[in-house]
């Protein structure tokens, strides 16, 4: 198993791991990132089927490994005021099954 293909599985495990109605979104992140979704969602059953259609596309194509800005990112987007939890999750397939990052709000 390629380490990308061990990513993905990662990433999708986590993914269908969530508590329902929790906020969530994944980025993806080298030289530039960008996030599956323009904002945090919900997650649910659609939200989690369009992730995982998305995960499963997903490639080692973003050059570099630059995580900095998207941390700045995901921390300066809460989804609510009263949001209280933030799960991230580091997943970068080309050293080990951790080019991936997911974030996830309660």
């Amino acid at each position: 198993m390629d380490k990308v293909h061990c990513a993905r599985d990662t990433l999708l495990l986590l993914l269908k791991s969530l508590p329902m109605d929790c906020y969530f979104n994944i980025y993806g992140f080298g030289s530039h990132y960008e996030s599956f979704f323009p904002k945090s969602v919900q997650y649910s059953q659609d939200t989690m089927e369009q992730a995982v259609k998305k995960v499963n596309e997903m490639q080692a194509d973003m050059g570099g490994t630059e995580i900095l800005q998207p941390l700045e990112h995901i921390s300066n987007s809460l989804v609510s005021p009263t949001t209280q939890d933030r799960f991230i999750f580091l997943v970068k397939a080309n050293r080990s099954p951790l080019s991936s990052k997911s974030h996830a709000s309660q």
